[in-house]
């Protein structure tokens, strides 16, 4: 901002209107009557008096114009600062103005989240609900394919079972028979059979004649045991078991207690019983037992 600088006043017309004053003065001061009536000497005073006045007027115009330029510089340099801190404020209205903006903008961020955050808690039970239902439903059709493979494996078994008894049977009439080679053919036969049938677990034994009557693992034709002690006459049906756990006792006719007398074999001195296969020995039986099971 440009101050203009104080114009000097021209002192030259004060002084002239003062020594004209003073001379007016000092021309009543000679003109009067001495003494000098009262009137007199207060018209020569007032007339010093604005001789003076005219003469302090220039000094005194000078001290109004330098205070007035004083307080001029002053609120220059108010303006000067105001214009300095002007772009300091409007920085400050936009920042004010900005952070409004993100304030609405945050607001708006945190309904959206709280939007979403409720939308995936509810997606995530309705997802749980569905896993849930996914996880019953394959449970229960696991369970039903296990009870299929169960009634499947049970099926098997009673179908292996049948025709290894069948096997079994034909052998024991081909030794009833007295034919030594249809007997050692349907050995073979029988002993593939078998092979065929443990490599998926099941095995089958027979009872040594002259053993001792074990419940866990013989039983009769009717498929009770017998009261008393009894030993084992001879195997009618082998036994089964299958992955090592049984399915059927071997079918064995025993030896009635009065026919037995000192000829019964002890528990601990019983031979062991013989798996139905390529080691087994040749077995003699009657017409009728072989009848009954075939």
């Amino acid at each position: 901002m440009n101050i203009p600088s104080v114009r000097p006043v021209s002192r030259l017309p004060f002084f002239f209107g003062d020594a004209l004053l003073i001379c007016v003065a000092v021309f009543i001061a000679l003109r009067s009557p001495t003494p000098l009536s009262v009137s007199t000497a207060l018209l020569i005073a007032i007339t010093v008096g604005l001789g003076a006045f005219l003469a302090i007027c220039p000094y005194f115009l000078e001290h109004r114009s330098s205070i007035a330029l004083e307080e001029l510089e002053k609120f220059a340099s108010v303006a000067t600062e105001m214009n300095r801190v002007a772009p300091l404020t409007a920085a400050l209205e936009e920042a004010a103005v900005q952070l409004r903006h993100t304030e609405e903008e945050s607001k708006k961020t945190l309904s959206v989240a709280k939007s979403v955050a409720d939308q995936m808690i509810q997606e995530g039970k309705a997802f749980a609900q569905i896993v849930a239902k996914a996880n019953d439903s394959e449970k229960a059709r696991l369970r039903m394919e296990l009870e299929k493979f169960r009634r499947w494996e049970a099926d098997s078994l009673a179908v292996l079972t049948g025709i290894l008894d069948h096997v079994f049977a034909l052998w024991r009439a081909a030794q009833a028979a007295g034919q030594p080679t249809v007997a050692q053919q349907m050995h073979s036969f029988q002993n593939a059979c078998l092979e065929i049938a443990r490599k998926i677990g099941l095995v089958s034994y027979r009872a040594e004649e002259g053993m001792l009557f074990d419940p866990a693992r013989h039983q009769q034709m009717d498929g009770t045991a017998p009261d008393v002690a009894c030993i084992i006459g001879e195997t009618l049906a082998a036994g089964y078991t299958y992955r090592g756990q049984m399915v059927r006792r071997a079918v064995v006719k025993v030896q009635a207690p009065e026919d037995l007398k000192a000829a019964v074999i002890p528990a601990d001195s019983a031979q062991p019983e013989a798996a139905v296969g390529p080691e087994a020995g040749p077995a003699t039986t009657d017409a009728s037992d072989q009848s009954l099971l075939l």
